[in-house]
């Protein structure tokens, strides 16, 4: 299949939904709870592409494909965009990125290939990751990859309306001359007051013939704009408050934003020279924040043997958050205390896990996670309780560091002492 154009009678109403016409011609589409969805009758297999020109009178616009799901103005936090593995369901938030504008019709691509997933909103970024766990699916070995239905849906008494909806078989059009996107290096940046930083752009894929870059910053009384060229912008923050900087083609046709939170930085830790491994990672008054997709690592200088090792630890907007220990430099192997939102504390270290503990665990709520380690005896505290207590001798010493993964995790009070 190379495409199939809109056409809205072909929708078929599966579970707890409503459909109707308006009086342009358009489809209405009601989901009372999030068990409903509207499914295009023929399937498609990564890559694809999926192009919806839709609008929301409140909350969750919805496209699934397959296991997986993305949504924006999710009824959670509208923020939040909310990204789900297509293959493996596994969800995790992306902040800032999933805000749409009420009653007003956007255009929104959806592009699942091998190599990277892109999702563009009237042709600004809102999400790119060349790290999505169906890709390494996909590149281990499988011989064909599935096809998969397509679906639209509301949520929760929203009501989405659906004025074009194409469903392509994507052509991995990784030498177009035409650009998909721009990118920039960075979606998040921390800076103190008086601090200057440089934003990098690039068009996607590199093939793309380059056109004129157009930078603008939202609030002028937070961000100074020192210097501009096609690929940089050079910035000064002034005052505390958060600004977005956007960057356009000369067309206005495709975009991409950063999101500039100017803070005091309020991280209470002993730790020394904290530096990310990948990912975001940067000080704000609540103490630090790591955004990012997949595995990411921070790691300090301290390396220990023997120690006790804590932090207020919060899952915002993502899987899970971590305590990582006994690292090596560029955490190729470590130990990981982590906390999981799917209800669990867990002990793990590359390609193994040692030992899991079931409780619930809430988004945007701060637990106190301690490790206790000696020799090969390692304990996991909870809340001051003892929830793991195991034996692996694998790494006798190394690196003190945090990890998240795929989305946002918030630390604070990091502290550790030698026994």
């Amino acid at each position: 299949m190379n495409e199939v154009q809109s056409n809205l009678d072909q929708l078929i109403p599966f579970g707890n939904i409503t459909m109707s016409r308006t009086d342009e011609g358009f489809l209405t589409i009601v989901c009372p709870d999030d068990t409903g969805v509207a499914v295009f009758p023929e399937a498609v297999s990564i890559p694809a592409r999926i192009d919806l020109t839709a609008k929301t009178n409140s909350t969750n616009i919805r496209i699934k494909f397959g296991s997986g799901q993305v949504i924006l103005n999710w009824e959670c936090i509208t923020g939040e965009l909310r990204i789900h593995d297509p293959m493996l369901g596994f969800s995790y938030g992306v902040g800032g990125k999933g805000k749409v504008p009420v009653n007003e019709f956007v255009r929104i691509s959806w592009i699942l290939d091998v190599d990277y997933m892109l999702l563009l909103v009237d042709g600004e970024v809102r999400a790119f990751s060349e790290d999505e766990p169906y890709m390494k699916v996909l590149k281990s070995g499988l011989p064909k990859a599935p096809e998969s239905l397509v679906g639209i849906c509301s949520a929760w008494g929203s009501a989405v309306t659906v004025k074009q909806l194409n469903v392509s078989k994507w052509g991995r059009d990784n030498g177009s001359v035409t650009p998909l996107a721009l990118l920039l290096d960075k979606n998040n940046v921390f800076v103190k007051p008086n601090e200057s930083f440089t934003l990098e752009s690039r068009f996607f894929p590199h093939t793309a013939r380059p056109y004129k870059i157009v930078w603008s910053v939202s609030d002028e009384k937070t961000l100074h704009i020192d210097r501009t060229t096609d690929e940089q912008i050079t910035v000064t923050a002034l005052k505390q408050g958060i600004a977005t900087i956007t960057c356009k083609d000369d067309s206005g046709k495709i975009a991409a934003s950063c999101t500039v939170r100017c803070v005091v930085p309020n991280l209470r830790t002993n730790l020394n020279n904290l530096k990310p491994v990948n990912g975001d990672w940067s000080e704000d008054y609540i103490g630090l924040i790591g955004v990012g997709s997949g595995d990411c690592f921070m790691l300090s200088s301290n390396e220990a043997a023997d120690f006790t090792y804590e932090a207020d630890v919060c899952i915002e907007a993502g899987i899970a958050a971590a305590l990582v220990f006994r690292s090596a430099p560029n955490a190729s192997g470590f130990y990981c205390a982590n906390i999981d939102i799917s209800g669990f504390v867990k002990l793990w270290r590359p390609g193994k896990d040692i030992r899991v503990a079931h409780t619930e665990i809430k988004r945007n709520t701060y637990y106190h996670l301690k490790v206790s380690v000696s020799g090969d005896n390692i304990k996991v505290y909870l809340d001051g309780r003892m929830v793991i207590d195991a034996h692996d001798g694998t790494y006798r010493s190394g690196l003190l560091g945090l990890n998240i993964f795929y989305g946002t995790g918030l630390f604070q009070n990091v502290n550790y002492s030698e026994l």
